[in-house]
């Protein structure tokens, strides 16, 4: 397995697995069918792409085993436990270049698409989807694709989250699984008191061939109510069931012992060389800064606090500040507002 990994060789879909059974005794014709690449497959039950890159058939297989796919399936079911087709097969787009876009069915797709990644990379409320279907159609009444573009507030949900969360996806997972590459995975809990979880992200870390320079990219989210050692390795085996266990490299994580625990489970589970790279060295810097603020004295936060009010209450003084900025032939800038909050998050 490591030498093929190792000497580039790269599989496609078998059209043959679909007329196999998986390990849940399902017919395989029933959820999967080839992808848009020759090197993919797609689960119709969970709408993403199954890299078949490494694997081949058992990329597909593998699959059937992921936590996603099995609570797909049980919403499909009928009385006797027997998986029903879907009556209805959603529809995907193929964003390489060079794919044709004849159709005005689809050039309104693709608009969608790029309105909901501006919506996305803009941090936009959702809520405009509704005002822009509205005003679009009256700003470009001679345009076919406006009078037919609809991208209200619950369409844009769709949009993002089974549309372009897939499909950026599996292009995260194809690359990663691609011969020589490696990746380190970053992990860190965030707590969410609104919703009385913690949201536990994991980022791969690569070399990225097509980009030439290293990445860190989003892999998998999830909301924890508990984050024992069990609990958390669960989450990443189902983040990291479509890679390939060799490929990773390493494990980052903050140092309380729970993730001493998860590091052990990582090298029996799924690589047995994953480098110790050791604790996170924020954490230790942290610790070594706020002891020195101890040395000062305990009114640090309000002296930085006082600084900025004494500017921002005058203009007089600001306007100086900036004098003597420009005086010294340096960029001008202005002091930042000090406020309490979590110290590290990723």
């Amino acid at each position: 397995m490591i030498i093929l990994f190792l000497t580039g060789r790269s599989t496609k879909f078998s059209a043959s697995v679909v007329n196999e059974v998986d390990c849940n005794g399902d017919a395989i014709s029933k959820w999967c069918k080839p992808g848009v690449k020759d090197t993919e497959a797609f689960c119709i039950l969970c709408s993403v792409s199954i890299s078949c890159a490494q694997q081949s058939t058992a990329a597909v297989k593998r699959h059937a085993r992921q936590k996603k796919h099995l609570e797909a399936a049980a919403k499909r079911r009928d009385a006797s436990g027997v998986l029903l087709a879907p009556k209805t097969v959603q529809a995907t787009i193929d964003f390489s270049k060079g794919t044709p876009r004849a159709t005005l069915q689809d050039q309104v797709c693709g608009a969608g698409a790029i309105f909901a990644m501006a919506v996305v990379s803009k941090d936009i409320p959702y809520v405009w989807g509704t005002t822009a279907t509205d005003i679009y159609k009256k700003m470009f009444a001679e345009s076919d694709v406006a009078k037919k573009f609809n991208c209200a507030r619950a369409k844009l949900s769709y949009v993002i989250f089974d549309g372009l969360r897939t499909f950026f996806k599996s292009k995260l997972v194809a690359e990663l699984c691609r011969p020589n590459v490696f990746f380190a995975l970053v992990i860190d809990e965030t707590p969410k008191p609104e919703q009385r979880v913690q949201q536990l992200d994991l980022l791969v870390w690569y070399f990225s061939e097509s980009r030439q320079q290293a990445v860190v990219e989003h892999l998998h989210s999830c909301n924890l109510g508990r984050a024992t050692g069990d609990i958390v390795v669960e989450c990443i085996e189902d983040a990291l069931a479509e890679l390939p266990g060799q490929g990773l490299l390493c494990f980052f994580s903050d140092g309380p012992n729970v993730m001493k625990s998860v590091k052990s489970k990582l090298k029996q589970r799924i690589n047995p060389s994953l480098v110790d790279v050791g604790k996170c060295t924020l954490h230790k810097v942290h610790n070594a800064f706020s002891k020195g603020l101890d040395a000062f004295c305990s009114d640090v936060e309000q002296v930085v606090r006082d600084v900025y009010y004494y500017f921002k209450h005058s203009s007089v003084r600001s306007e100086s500040l900036k004098e003597q900025q420009e005086l010294l032939g340096l960029i001008p800038h202005v002091f930042l507002r000090h406020v309490s909050n979590r110290w590290l998050t990723l």
